[in-house]
């Protein structure tokens, strides 16, 4: 593997990007995988080596590094960049069932609410505006980690933080760092929503969320144990009902994300094969 391990070091990409690459050669190793870099393109190994792992992402993560490899070394890619293709329709087809039964764990949309006002009035703050910005602008985790601040001058002091800019009856949410920024840019919202404003003002100035491992401090704050991605298919599915094209690709924006990836992978009303419109 340490030929391979070479090849992603002469890679022109990220630090992160190679660092995921050079965990992929490993597990490639642990495997057992033999790469046919001076062979004919062997696409019946490779499908059947692949087969072992059930999930479609963990095959399309590993595929996806040896195809990027075999390019580098001016080998064949064809016959693999089409078995790429229908692992990819694989996982959509089976990610629609996922999300179907996904939506019957869900909570609704007016449930949620009420618990979303029932940690407000219990002076939850943290657990409060976590789970409204998860709700009202359907971002990830990273995007809830902010700093509460009082002025933009502590805003703009360190620009690769996220913020909550206390600006009198209303709160300015800005996104410096979150996973799609590079293609996005960078974010703010104006939220004039009194119990939020309420509740950002008496949670005071500071980090709102303490702790080395973010994760598992959001764990905590989770309502009926639904996450972001969850908190965003429920948004999805309420609009849905609604007919409400605009909200949903406001969510797009605000997420920073395209529809053909809420469609594929947020939408618990998509259909098999064809995904309806939204």
């Amino acid at each position: 593997m340490e030929e391979l391990k070479q090849v992603v070091e002469s890679l022109e990409v990220s630090d992160k990007s190679k660092k995921v690459y050079l965990s992929l050669v490993n597990r490639l190793g642990k495997f057992k995988f033999k790469f046919p870099l001076k062979k004919i393109e062997k696409e019946s190994y490779v499908s059947e080596f692949l087969s072992q792992f059930p999930k479609e992402s963990t095959r399309l993560d590993l595929l996806n590094l040896i195809i990027v490899i075999r390019t580098k070394k001016d080998l064949e890619t064809k016959k693999l960049k089409e078995l790429r293709s229908s692992i990819q329709k694989e996982r959509v087809t089976n990610n629609v069932v996922t999300m179907k039964e996904k939506g019957k764990e869900l909570e609704t949309y007016e449930s949620f609410n009420e618990h979303l006002d029932q940690a407000h009035e219990s002076k939850q703050w943290t657990k409060y505006i976590v789970n409204y910005l998860w709700k009202t602008f359907s971002v990830r985790n990273e995007d809830v980690n902010v700093v509460i601040v009082k002025s933009m001058k502590e805003a703009n002091a360190n620009p690769d933080k996220n913020y909550l800019v206390i600006q009198g009856s209303k709160i300015k949410y800005i996104r410096n760092k979150y996973k799609t920024v590079k293609k996005y840019g960078k974010q703010s919202h104006i939220i004039s929503d009194s119990n939020f404003v309420s509740a950002v003002k008496k949670h005071g100035e500071g980090e709102l969320l303490k702790g080395s491992q973010i994760g598992n401090v959001l764990r905590k704050l989770m309502i009926r144990k639904m996450g972001e991605a969850d908190v965003m298919k429920m948004m999805i599915d309420y609009y849905f009902d609604k007919g409400d094209t605009e909200a949903i690709n406001k969510i797009a924006d605000t997420r920073g994300t395209s529809i053909d990836t809420i469609k594929k992978f947020y939408n618990i009303n998509a259909e098999e094969e064809i995904i309806r419109e939204i």
